[in-house]
């Protein structure tokens, strides 16, 4: 009976009527409701998009061939970096939208929302004249191992790629729009359309037997994520239309107190592309672009794990924010818990991976690499590590806990690279680069539980 009630309730929230804003009217079972049916659809969607995921490898080596694909992702790991200057605004924002959301402010929403994207595209702009200026004065053979490919086709596809995250900015903020709105489902809708459609092109090159070249990569990865974010952004403005960004809507106030709170999440950034991205492009400088794409490959399989996590963690950001501006702090801790247990799982999920990493690689590549025990020993220390961190990561963000975590992220952030080289240089070759991460990431593994009950308890 009480299987049934649930089933009806969940039936009840997928069928209603929407609203722009109802998280003033949520109470603990609401919420437990609301997040269920955001975690069926995540589930569903960020499952369709891993398999896209996942399908675009093979089809991208085939064309590219596998010394060529680790230079394609070296590139992209290189303008990732323009990631970090958004300034943390996408994360300071949605945490202030939610909680005018959660205060059944719409005012404030709707000039948070308007401020937000004219900053964005502001922002954008001189990015993408700062990118040109950097790229046009870079020594592509120098800097990256580019392995026979010309410097000016490695430049035009940098440029294009990076032209297009930038873009992304003010395009992407939908989703922290829909995630503040406890509906960060959205967002994985939108990777089901840019992986699709990656996919279906990609597939056609393959049949039709078309040779490629790292520049033509680059704009059908372009193209699939910018028509599959515009796609979304008019999707979720005809049914929210009272959210329309409007110039008359603009306040320079509240970007100065967003700007306020984004600074931690900017370093928090910046710790994570500096443990996370960076590891391609120091493995391409001292190991060459075959080791890339072996690199790459084992650890997209066991961030898999990581990403079906996330399904979990990510949409409880905005759920954590509402509950602890309404005190809710039992519900909060019982997430923990429950959480934790779900490591365990992981845990076990990650041996068995690195148990059968060889014969899960050629069933999905056609391609035997020989991954070295060492490497698959790392890459289970990180990513168990990494799992653990990640609720409590969440939570902290949620509730812009950044200034106490400020010690932590700038330390690892200037440990990670010359760790990764010293243990590169000690011969332990790309093993190295993950071992280095993972004694990043260890820390905090005590640290941050230790501040969120911290937190959880201080919050009467």
């Amino acid at each position: 009976m009480k299987s049934l009630s649930k089933l009806q309730e969940l039936k009840t929230e997928i069928f209603r009527k929407k609203d722009a804003n109802d998280l003033h009217l949520i109470d603990g079972k609401k919420r437990n409701i609301r997040l269920l049916l955001q975690l069926l659809l995540s589930f569903g969607y960020k499952g369709l998009s891993m398999i896209l995921s996942f399908a675009i490898v093979p089809l991208s080596i085939n064309l590219l061939g596998a010394n060529e694909y680790g230079l394609w992702l070296t590139i992209f790991s290189f303008v990732n970096f323009f990631l970090f200057f958004d300034l943390g605004l996408g994360n300071g924002l949605k945490n202030k939208i939610t909680i005018s959301l959660a205060n059944n402010d719409i005012k404030s929403t709707r000039a948070y929302i308007s401020t937000g994207y004219f900053v964005f595209a502001a922002l954008s702009l001189v990015l993408i004249l700062l990118l040109i200026s950097v790229i046009s004065v870079i020594d592509m053979n120098s800097f990256l191992n580019t392995s026979g490919i010309s410097g000016p086709k490695v430049k035009q596809a940098m440029l294009i790629v990076g032209i297009t995250i930038i873009t992304s900015f003010t395009l992407n903020f939908v989703y922290n729009i829909s995630a503040a709105q406890q509906k960060i489902s959205f967002a994985n809708l939108g990777m089901v359309l840019n992986n699709g459609i990656a996919v279906l092109v990609l597939i056609y090159l393959n049949i039709s037997k078309t040779p490629i070249s790292i520049t033509v990569m680059a704009i059908i990865t372009a193209s699939a994520l910018i028509l599959s974010m515009l796609i979304t952004n008019v999707a979720f403005f005809r049914r929210n239309p009272g959210l329309i960004p409007s110039v008359k809507d603009f306040r320079s106030d509240l970007l100065k107190s967003t700007l306020k709170l984004s600074t931690g999440f900017f370093i928090v950034q910046i710790q994570v592309i500096i443990i996370s991205f960076t590891d391609t492009i120091i493995i391409n400088k001292y190991l060459g672009n075959y080791e890339v794409t072996r690199y790459n490959l084992v650890y997209k399989l066991f961030n898999a794990v990581i990403i079906l996590l996330s399904l979990v963690s990510m949409p409880l950001w905005t759920v954590f924010t509402e509950a602890f501006e309404k005190k809710d702090n039992l519900w909060i801790k019982n997430v923990f818990k429950r959480f934790n247990y779900t490591i365990l799982i992981a845990t076990v999920v990650f041996i068995l991976l690195g148990v059968f990493i060889n014969p899960v690689l050629y069933i999905w590549t056609h391609h035997n690499y020989q991954i070295p025990a060492l490497l698959i020993t790392g890459m289970i220390i990180y990513h168990v590590a990494y799992a653990w961190n990640y609720n409590y990561s969440v939570f902290l963000n949620s509730i812009s806990a950044i200034k106490v975590q400020l010690p932590y992220l700038i330390i690892t952030s200037i440990l990670n690279i010359p760790l990764c080289i010293y243990f590169i240089h000690l011969g332990l070759g790309s093993a190295g680069v993950v071992i280095a991460s993972a004694i990043c990431v260890l820390p905090f593994s005590i640290f941050g539980p230790y501040v969120a009950y911290k937190r959880v308890n201080a919050n009467i």
